[in-house]
């Protein structure tokens, strides 16, 4: 009786101990000790049977009661005390140590440094999992791309095997292959199409969260993995296209880490090559056994993104471009060519998956439109200071934002090696992507851009990965360096970090990213239904950005679409082929426009539009 009540007593003790050193572990930056602590548990209780016949055995050889040798026993967890003891003789090491020389004060700090970043990262994955409690108790509402699924997978498949476009005038042609991926999905959860929107927008934040730490680990330091994820976490790219209703932002987010993770292996140079091969042998595995794969791993990926977001493609194309002459900075021609090469064939073979749907959008009177989307205006255009600190839309506010700069900035300044070169091609992502966006910002591109986000997505990879190359080179390049100015600048960094994701702590307040709470689908879908009455059109008219569905250029800043069957879905939100017919809403609105008419419904009529809806704004302000 008494071994009995002695395992229940103790028993929780020990459970309450293992989750305290678990938790530490982790807040300490050391996830595969956690792992093991936790761990022992349930590998211990799947072997309950054998634990209960080796104790058996042993208490027929027994001769001493469990009660006597718990009086012999000291008081207390000798784990907890010896952890105590621990901490008491390494402070005094490190004093020691401190005291000896200037070097070992940079080995404290790094030290430091690696506990600092476990918890960051944990403390930082805890707020944004709060700050999304709203999404989840109140769901998302239809706002911008945030287009409403059907109530059933198979209106999705149906409308895929269709000949017949719905959008604009409609027309014959073929159907987006968008369309196939989410029915299918939906029959994946068992036709929860709420459910299946929410998890395609909310969970674009932690898959690109995990690629991102996916990207840093061919490094070889968990802290570096941790640092890129906490970085890629803390930049506010993702929570400004949640706040505009951008969904292509949010699926650019979670693929380009992948993305560059791919390039990365296509060059085949350190870390991302095969550890211990030479170069000649690491070129002759890749040929043969690895840039095919590569090829189909990146063409998949690609096709899957560009289904909803086909600029991604050419977003791709200047990945691989620019990661190829930030090597020929370096000085390094190897895998220049294997990374182009990659690029080129996954692109080929992203397309061909679409087929026929690619070439309609190929063959559209304006293809850069049919790709890119026609753009938006809303808001102005970004400065180029907001374009630094990835203030596409309300987070990233000065200046706090400035801080991940500097985290990115610390490889070029004491890293070596190939630390150093994967530095410099980062940065040339970063450069490019900045520059691209403000020369679109400032009219000096010919052709239009996605929304901010799409562009800014990849150069938050490539920038969190500039950041998890500034802490491997502090814990390998800095002990080079005598202890001075480098040393400051590191731990700065590591603060800066901290500092620019301060702001994501206002999240806290109202739990939605600053995402509106109500749509205009409520107030429109008594006027838009055509349930019981004859069908009609509506026409949208007014920023590219504010319109619920896909729209053509009807002049800089303008756009316009027409939808029918009610309030629109996402059926109307993905990208179809050329216009057909629907360029003649257009000369309709350039006639009334110019003030060559004053019937401008006369006009409108014989095409089936009842209603013209313009919303000036993303969301209702009232109710």
């Amino acid at each position: 009786g008494y071994g009995w009540f002695h395992r229940l007593r103790v028993l929780p003790q020990a459970a309450l101990f293992a989750v305290v050193e678990a938790l530490y572990a982790l807040l300490s930056g050391h996830p595969d000790h956690a792992r093991d602590i936790l761990g022992a548990w349930p590998w211990n209780l799947r072997r309950i049977g054998e634990v209960r016949r080796r104790r058996g055995a042993l208490r027929r050889s027994r001769r001493v009661k469990d009660r006597e040798l718990r009086g012999l026993q000291v008081r207390g967890s000798a784990r907890f005390s010896a952890f105590v003891r621990g901490q008491f003789n390494e402070r005094e090491d490190r004093v020691a140590t401190f005291a000896r020389s200037g070097r070992d004060l940079a080995g404290s700090l790094r030290d430091g440094a690696r506990q600092l970043t476990g918890a960051f990262a944990l403390l930082l994955t805890l707020v944004v999992i709060a700050s999304s409690r709203g999404l989840l108790v109140d769901g998302i509402p239809a706002v911008g791309e945030f287009a409403r699924f059907p109530d059933s997978p198979r209106a999705l498949l149906d409308a895929f095997w269709s000949g017949w476009r719905r959008d604009g005038l409609g027309g014959p042609g073929a159907q987006p292959t968008g369309y196939a991926i989410v029915g299918l999905l939906g029959y994946v959860t068992f036709g929860a199409m709420a459910l299946l929107r929410w998890l395609l927008v909310v969970g674009c934040v932690p898959l690109g969260a995990l690629g991102a730490w996916r990207l840093a680990r061919p490094i070889g330091s968990r802290r570096a993995s941790v640092a890129a994820f906490a970085v890629y976490l803390a930049l506010p790219v993702p929570y400004n296209a949640l706040a505009r209703g951008s969904w292509s932002g949010l699926l650019v987010y979670a693929a380009s880490p992948w993305i560059l993770l791919l390039l990365g292996r296509a060059s085949g140079v350190a870390p991302f090559g095969p550890v211990g091969a030479d170069p000649g042998e690491r070129q002759a595995l890749l040929v043969r056994r690895r840039l095919a794969g590569l090829v189909l791993s990146l063409g998949l990926l690609l096709a899957v993104v560009a289904a909803f977001v086909p600029f991604v493609i050419p977003v791709a194309l200047l990945l691989a471009v620019a990661t190829s002459i930030g090597s020929l900075l370096c000085f390094r021609v190897a895998g220049v060519a294997r990374v182009v090469a990659v690029a080129v064939g996954a692109s080929v073979v992203a397309v061909a998956l679409h087929v026929p749907w690619s070439i309609d959008l190929l063959r559209s009177p304006h293809p850069w439109d049919a790709v890119t989307g026609v753009g938006s205006t809303a808001g102005g255009p970004l400065t180029l200071g907001r374009i630094l600190r990835f203030e596409s839309g309300p987070w990233g506010a000065p200046p706090l934002g400035w801080a991940f700069l500097l985290a990115g900035a610390l490889p070029i300044v004491i890293g070596r090696s190939w630390r150093l070169e994967w530095a410099v091609r980062a940065w040339l992502v970063v450069l490019a992507g900045w520059t691209l966006l403000w020369a679109g910002q400032e009219g000096y591109l010919p052709v239009a851009l996605p929304s901010a986000e799409v562009v800014l997505a990849p150069v938050a990879a490539a920038l969190a990965l500039a950041a998890a190359l500034g802490l491997a080179s502090f814990e390998t390049d800095l002990r080079a360096y005598r202890f001075g100015w480098r040393q400051i600048l590191s731990v700065a960094a590591a603060l800066g970090v901290a500092l620019g994701a301060l702001p994501l702590a206002s999240g806290l307040l109202d739990g939605r990213w600053r995402m509106p709470d109500r749509d205009f689908a409520a107030s429109l879908e008594s006027l838009v239904s055509t349930d019981g009455r004859p069908a009609f059109r509506v026409l949208w008219v007014g920023d590219a950005e504010l319109l619920p569905v896909n729209a053509w250029r009807f002049d800089q800043d303008l756009a316009y679409a027409a939808t029918d069957r009610g309030a629109p879905t996402v059926l109307e939100r993905l990208r179809g082929g050329p216009p057909g017919a629907s360029p003649l809403l257009a000369d309709a609105l350039e006639l009334a426009e110019q003030r060559r008419t004053n019937r401008l419904g006369h006009l409108l009529a014989p095409m089936g539009v009842r209603y013209l809806v313009v919303p000036l704004q993303l969301s209702p302000a009232g109710s």
